[in-house]
Order: C-alpha cells, then structure tokens, then sequence
C-alpha cells in the first residue's frame, strides 16, 4: 500500500543565545498537519519553529497530497531546501508587539544586526507563507492587523479562527483542559503518571471555581531527576497563566543578606509581562524547599525564618514592595504555591509505611506532614498544603524508555544534530541498555541520560567537526558507552 501523506513541511534547526535564534533549514520531510503541529512520516512531532523551545521545528508547510517515494516529490524538496540554504533567517523578539519576527534575507549581517530593514521603517521582512501567516494571526493578531492589515482582512473574512486553527490563549492550553495537559506532561515525563494526575487535579480545582479560601497548594517530593521541576518547566510553557519557579535556597528573611519572598512575586509579575492582576492568580513553584528545613544547616534559626516568611505568603496575604523605583501591591490570596524538594532523609529514617504505589522499578512510600516536621518543616508551614504528592523513583525500566520513548530525549536531539549535518547517528544494539543500565545507578536520576550521552559523543563529534562534509554515517555500540574512543565513522561514499 502507498504512503500518502498531507503535507511537506521544512524542518529547521535552532541555534539560540540569550536575545535571539538564528535557524538553519536543516531537511524538507513527508507528513500530516494535525493542531497546529506536524507529524512527520516516522511519527515524531514538531512544533511552530518561533514557537517551540526544542531544538527543532517546522515552518513553510506545503498542502498537498505527497507520495514520497516519487521522484517529482524527492526533487521538490531538493530544490526547497537548496533555495533556503541560501537564505539568512534568524527570530528575534525586539519589537513593540513582543512578538518573535522570523526575518528573512541574505547572509549579510553587520554587528549581528540584519542590513535590509523594511524601507518604509516597520519590522524587518518576514517569510509570509502559509505557517508563518496562521502563527501570527493565531498568537499575535494585533502584530500581524498592523503590520500587513490585508492579510488579517482575508483571514477574518475567511474564518480562519474556526476548527482546527481555532484561536487559542496565549500559550495554547487552557489550565482547565486537563485531558490534553495529561497528555502532554506525560509525553515530556516519564513513569510519573499517578503523581501527574493528583498534580493536574488541584490544579483544575484551583481554576475551575474552588472556593477562593481554599487554595489548593501542592507539596511534592521526589528524588533528584525524577521529573519534579520538568512538570512545571512544560506547563509554564504551554498553559495560559503566569509560572515562576524558584529555588529556596536563594531566598533569605527578612533583614538577611540575600534574596527576599518579595523577589518570587517579582518573578511572577515579570511573567505575567507587569500585570499583577494575572500574577496573582498564577503558579508560583518553590524548588530546593527541603533545603530550608531547620536540621539541614548549622543556620536553623535562619533557616526556620525563611519558612516563616513563606508561611506568610501561603497564608494569603498583601505584600507591598519596591522595585526598580516602583511599587506593587500583591495579594497572594489566590496563588498556588507549589513547594518542592527531594526530602532524601526520609527513605533512611524506615518510619512505618502509610501506603504504597508500585512504579515499574520501585515501591515509593507515601509521604505525611509527620515526615515533613521531623524532616525540620515547621508545622504550619506545612499544614498550608492541603495536597502532598510523591513522584516516583526511577529505575532501569524507567531509564530505558526515556530513551526509547521519550520524545525529547538527548538521543533525538543528537540525532538530528547531525543529520542536518549530513551525519547519520546510528547506535548498535544494546546501546540504549548500557546507558540506561548506567544512568539508572547514578544519584542523580534521569539527569544523568545527558551527561552519558554527550560524554559518549565527545570525540566523535569533534572529529565530525573537524572533517565537514566527509563522513555519512556515525556509529556507536555499548562499547562506546564505556570508552568514547571507540566509535566509528563511515566516510560518504
């Protein structure tokens, strides 16, 4: 049977720095267009390049029914992708409407500034295909209404807001829409199921009319690399509220050297873009919090007050600061407070068990407030969180499907890495095992898949870098896995 597939797309590659992107068309691919994201022939999915914080992603989408093992087909994408290998792109966000600006031109570049600006002095030149029309309209309409009015004029008349392209909040999710959140979480964690879905739950119930004096603060515990702070990176990128997350152990009292409580609301006014309506009814998530416990120092006065001016904030109460010259006023009534932090001391302690919740490696026991107080907690700190959550450990099995499955694994990103390249990364088998068998005995957890991974390719690469365009394929074993000099690279032919 025939493959035919919907649509062709060009898959770019990001290369970022701290104020802009510069993009690379790195290959032209077969596949579907489903939700604003592009599925491609093998099954993997990319996001808007603007938009997504991966490494990779599509623009410049062609509708069309596509069999791609015909030769017109193969010799399109050729010469699209050497058309835009001729072309400079580069996304910056330097503009009044905060909008990423996809700008297009030739490779001249002064002081890292694009020479051909638009003559009549609006926004550098946008590549306006398809993709590129339907992401402004979609998420930044005023950008788009101002700069090419025309074109908004069509698609309003249109009704291109409708169905599949349906106008969604600016970060596409709804926090209420805990179907496809659960969806998503999953896909970016890993083994963590039962614990996202207690997550998601206080999170529908805090937006979705829980009564405004019970705010449904979460405490959660979880080894290092389990996941804990990857929860919350995702969801601060694709729900509609204001998320800051923080580590406690920058956090002094009052009257102390150091960071203050008022500096975490000032990260979530910063991400609600200055407006403290929508900060205050934000997530604000406390990581390291088990580093303020009152055992975990030889400073457990201060440690005891940092927690106490935490409890103020959990609390619900106004803070009034200034910063930078100005003054805000911050009801912390209806925040969601997350706190975080690995609690290790608790597994040595071998308390009773309350309960039990099997992962595919482990048993983890649940955790109580009386694990928090003789954990240095103070009590009422701790009883402000009405749900507590322990995420599991992870294991081999856990390990290798990160690996295996996982779709933002450092595996794929290599892997596409250098493809763009022209390298094609090829592991032998049992390659995924010996990482996972190692990376599943470190202290350090999940984490530890990437310090393996590019230890293991660290001389590869760099003779790959050394010889551009001579090698076609790159090839590694479990051998490689315990000695990086044994690789092998395949000259092309």
């Amino acid at each position: 049977m025939k493959e035919i597939y919907t649509c062709m797309a060009v898959i770019f590659y990001k290369d970022s720095n701290e104020e802009s992107h510069r993009i690379y068309p790195v290959k032209v691919t077969f596949g579907n267009f489903e939700n604003g994201v592009f599925i491609d022939k093998n099954g993997k999915k990319y996001e808007h390049i603007i938009s997504t914080k991966a490494n990779f992603g599509f623009a410049m989408r062609i509708d069309k029914a596509f069999d791609p093992r015909k030769l017109r087909s193969m010799l399109l994408s050729k010469k699209l992708i050497n058309i835009l290998q001729k072309k400079f792109f580069y996304i910056t966000v330097k503009n009044k409407y905060n909008a990423p600006l996809m700008i297009v031109s030739s490779k001249e570049l002064v002081n890292g500034y694009i020479l051909n600006l638009d003559a009549r002095n609006r926004d550098p030149s946008l590549s306006m295909d398809t993709d590129m029309i339907l992401y402004y309209y979609i998420y930044y309409y005023e950008f788009l209404r101002d700069t090419y009015s025309v074109l908004t004029e069509e698609l309003d008349k249109e009704n291109i807001g409708k169905g599949e392209l349906q106008k969604p909040s600016s970060k596409g999710i709804s926090v209420t829409d805990i179907k496809q959140l659960y969806q998503v979480l999953t896909s970016h964690v890993i083994d963590q199921e039962e614990p996202i879905r207690e997550i998601l739950s206080a999170i529908w119930k805090q937006y979705n009319g829980f009564p405004s004096d019970k705010s449904r603060n979460i405490l959660i515990s979880g080894k290092t690399g389990v996941g804990k702070t990857k929860i919350f990176e995702t969801l601060k990128k694709y729900v509609d509220i204001p998320i800051a997350i923080v580590d406690a152990t920058s956090y002094t009292a009052s009257g102390y050297v150091g960071k203050s409580v008022e500096d975490m609301l000032l990260n979530l006014i910063i991400a609600a873009n200055g407006d403290i309506g929508r900060a205050e009814k934000g997530i604000l998530v406390i990581d390291e919090v088990d580093k303020i416990s009152q055992e975990n120092s030889l400073s457990s006065v201060g440690e005891r007050k940092v927690q106490e001016e935490l409890l103020k904030l959990v609390e619900g109460n106004t803070f009034n600061f200034v910063n930078d010259g100005k003054i805000f006023s911050f009801d912390t009534r209806r925040l969601m407070v997350i706190a975080m932090g690995s609690f290790s001391r608790i597994d040595k302690q071998g308390k009773k068990t309350v309960g039990f919740e099997r992962c595919a490696d482990t048993e983890n026991k649940k955790i109580t407030r009386e694990d928090m107080y003789e954990n240095g907690m103070i009590p009422e700190f701790i009883g402000r969180f009405p749900v507590i959550v322990r995420l599991n450990d992870l294991g081999y099995e856990s390990h290798l499907r990160i690996l295996k499955t996982g779709e933002h694994n450092i595996l794929n990103i290599n892997r596409e890495f250098f493809e763009k390249l022209g390298v094609k990364l090829v592991l032998e088998e049992g390659t995924n095992e010996a990482i996972a068998e190692l990376s599943s005995k470190s202290m350090y957890g999940a984490r530890e898949i990437d310090v393996i991974v590019e230890k293991a390719l660290e001389k590869a690469s760099f003779e790959v870098a050394l010889n551009p365009g001579v090698y076609g394929e790159l090839v590694i074993s479990p051998r490689t896995i315990g000695d990086n000099e044994k690789y092998r690279l395949i000259r092309k032919k």
